[in-house]
């Protein structure tokens, strides 16, 4: 079940589980549940954008146009009205080889993500 983030990935595991289903699901945002999910193998993966990424870029492009300057891009879409610039942020998906990922970022605590299934990130490597 692909689903927009980690919050409606928890939610659709609660409901398949209500009603005696198990299907792998996938979230978005590398929360703490999140991770903790696919820790303890309820959801597949976590789609993680480093957000001082994302901040970085949209601060030097409101400096940009305050200069009155076009913004920095590194893309465009085209929408069918024509090309429009963006500037694509860093995606990387999680999964249980690589969650140490955003806890190494300092995105999540290392605590936060293990608190009460030691076990569990003991055996991941983390």
């Amino acid at each position: 079940v692909l689903v927009a983030n980690d919050g409606l990935s928890l939610a659709a595991q609660a409901v398949l589980a209500d009603n005696g289903l198990t299907l792998p699901t996938t979230g978005q945002d590398a929360t703490v549940d999140g991770l903790r999910a696919i820790l303890q193998g309820t959801q597949c993966m976590t789609v993680y954008k480093p957000v001082v990424v994302e901040a970085e870029a949209a601060v030097a492009a409101a400096v940009a146009l305050l200069n009155g300057e076009a913004p920095d891009t590194d893309a465009t879409i085209d929408n069918e009205n024509g090309e429009i610039p963006f500037v694509q942020g860093e995606v990387t998906g999680i999964f249980l080889e690589n969650i140490n990922v955003p806890i190494d970022d300092g995105f999540v605590s290392r605590d936060d993500v293990c608190d009460g299934i030691e076990d569990a990130c003991e055996a991941a490597g983390i």
